[in-house]
């Protein structure tokens, strides 16, 4: 599913099929000239800071946490928790945190359901489509499963 370059500042979640050479292409492309950030299954720490001190590295612009928490349905008491206590579905909402911290416009989720639960899936779906509209965020889920393309959440191009 090749999407048309006018659509790349367009808000919404979109699904784009995990072996389409052009979309990822396009995606590399955004990722190369720093306008995206990839979300991957497993969380890429440093593996001797805090949750909070991990996130204190990507919020240059000392953005309020406490708002951006609640954006990805994470309550504040979430920051003390240890990072090796975190689930599957945990570690995509603080890297979804990250992004909202690091100001990208376009957030790619790479392969996700391997990693998560489908209850992980159906909860992160409306997650992810609500940050595109509360933040104006092209996010792209690149997946396998082409059924992932025909739930309500998928912004219809």
């Amino acid at each position: 599913m090749e999407k048309p370059k006018n659509q790349l500042n367009t808000p919404g979640l979109f699904y784009l099929v995990a072996t389409d050479l052009a979309a990822k292409e396009m995606l590399a492309h955004l990722l190369q000239t720093n306008q995206a950030v990839t979300i991957e299954p497993k969380w890429h720490y440093v593996p001797f800071l805090s949750l909070t001190d991990n996130l204190s590295l990507a919020n240059k612009k000392d953005l309020p946490l406490e708002e951006l928490l609640s954006a990805v349905q994470l309550e504040p008491t979430f920051l003390k928790k240890p990072i090796s206590e975190l689930t599957s579905l945990e570690e995509v909402k603080v890297q979804l945190l990250l992004a909202l911290l690091l100001e990208k416009p376009v957030l790619i989720l790479e392969t996700l359901s391997q990693n998560l639960q489908t209850a992980d899936v159906q909860a992160l779906l409306p997650l992810c489509s609500q940050l595109a509209k509360q933040f104006q965020l092209s996010i792209y889920l690149m997946n396998e499963d082409e059924r992932l393309a025909q739930t309500p959440y998928i912004t219809k191009q």
